[in-house]
């Protein structure tokens, strides 16, 4: 429906009034933006949804268009699924994990491709042979509410003798976690650990101290991989974090580690 609000398009109106809520959330981190600009979404569907005319015409032509615009974004997402080999082609980041790499908000697009990661072979079981690995810690810096504080983080890992060091180069990978509770993590590809039959990864956030598994996540099986990610967009993914009404920020966006990369 082509409303108008104070004589200007509806939509020109309320696009523009979300963008806003955009920009000011990011430069303020204040929810009341979020949650303006959730409002604005909800708005811009309500308005665009609505026919032109309340009659069954009317009526069944908002629902045809609604019907076909949903067939569209699933036919598009099949095409993106296929193009892409992953079940997974599109992502929002939803945490500060992989500062200053990946922000909160950005929209990310993961390809099904092979892993850029270091490998190492191990006989027998995965998990007997990570139970031996050892890590190397070093003193990174924790800026917080603008002060600095040194703690340990890991550096790298020996396996089967092997030593591997953290490396900004490998893949920022999307993986769904265990527990489940954790849902999908976008997180950089640490180490891969390969027996022949079998094939791990280990992970970490690049903002974060220490490996996923460290913090209680397990290894991460291949078939569990999405894929890396090969591109993304600043600002278009708070659209998903509006809509699902996640307002506040993740206490660990305060914070910045830096040194153990």
């Amino acid at each position: 429906m082509n409303a108008k609000v104070f004589g200007v398009n509806a939509d020109w109106l309320l696009g523009g009034a979300l963008a806003a809520c955009i920009l000011a959330f990011y430069f303020t981190r204040n929810p009341v933006f979020s949650m303006a600009g959730f409002a604005a979404i909800l708005l811009l569907f309500l308005f665009d949804a609505a026919p032109c005319k309340w009659d069954a015409k009317g009526v069944k032509s908002s629902l045809l268009e609604l019907v076909g615009a949903v067939a569209l974004a699933a036919g598009a997402w099949f095409v993106l699924q296929f193009v892409l080999s992953t079940a997974a082609p599109l992502d929002v980041v939803t945490s500060c994990s992989m500062l200053p790499v990946l922000e909160r908000g950005d929209f990310i697009v993961v390809a099904g491709r092979e892993v850029a990661a270091p490998t190492v072979f191990v006989d027998g079981p995965v998990e007997a042979a990570l139970q031996g690995a050892t890590l190397q810690k070093a003193a990174c810096t924790l800026a917080l509410k603008g002060e600095q504080f040194e703690r340990a983080c890991t550096t790298g890992v020996t396996v089967v003798g092997k030593f591997f060091a953290a490396n900004s180069s490998n893949d920022v990978i999307v993986f769904d976690a265990t527990p489940r509770a954790y849902g999908l993590v976008v997180h950089r590809a640490f180490l891969r650990v390969v027996n022949g039959t079998h094939e791990f990864f280990l992970t970490k956030g690049d903002n974060n101290l220490g490996l996923d598994q460290e913090a209680g996540i397990g290894i991460v099986p291949r078939a569990d991989v999405h894929g890396a990610v090969v591109m993304r967009a600043p600002l278009a993914g708070f659209l998903k974090l509006f809509l699902f009404m996640q307002f506040d920020e993740p206490e660990g966006c305060k914070v910045l580690v830096t040194g153990g990369n």
